[in-house]
């Protein structure tokens, strides 16, 4: 099998996914300035994927991560202004570590995309249920992973929410 193929169509699913429904970008970039920086994310990203989830890497040292990735999103002045730093790192960083681990590429990631869905499920009251782009600060993040491991059970935090999207996706 080619792997750096399985790698691209990985990088494409990541892209889709954390893209969808939101302008991630200003409007004063070319496609061909996106380009440039979405290459230059894409070997950031899996030389952080291959560097250090090769292992299991702590809840901490992977939020440090997220605010690495917040911090590069930041220096680049990419970001459309309705677009946090932080919850675009979040949820590219941990859609793109799950399609790794789903792979077996990486050890399993300590964390989770975060979604609507999942957020109902943890019994997070309707008005206080936050899309992507409103959870732009650690504190708001850990918020919703720490409720995810008050209720995951035996079993690990990825599980559990692989597990509630499988269950989601054999509904809808």
């Amino acid at each position: 099998m080619d792997n750096l193929f399985i790698k691209s169509e990985i990088w494409q699913l990541t892209i889709h996914g954390a893209y969808q429904r939101v302008k991630i970008f200003k409007d004063e970039h070319s496609a061909g300035v996106i380009k440039v920086f979405e290459d230059a994310l894409r070997l950031e990203v899996l030389s952080l994927a291959e560097d250090q989830y090769k292992v299991t890497v702590s809840s901490e040292d992977h939020l440090e991560n997220i605010q690495l990735l917040a911090s590069y999103f930041q220096e680049s002045e990419m970001l459309h202004e309705k677009v946090p730093a932080f919850a675009f790192a979040q949820k590219f960083l941990n859609l793109f570590l799950k399609n790794l681990w789903c792979l077996g590429e990486i050890a399993e990631p300590p964390h989770f995309p975060i979604d609507r869905s999942l957020q109902r499920f943890l019994g997070i009251a309707s008005q206080d249920i936050l899309s992507w782009t409103q959870i732009d600060t650690p504190e708001k993040y850990m918020y919703i992973i720490n409720r995810a491991k008050a209720m995951k059970g035996e079993t690990t935090l990825a599980d559990f929410e692989l597990r509630l999207y499988n269950e989601k996706r054999l509904v809808a």
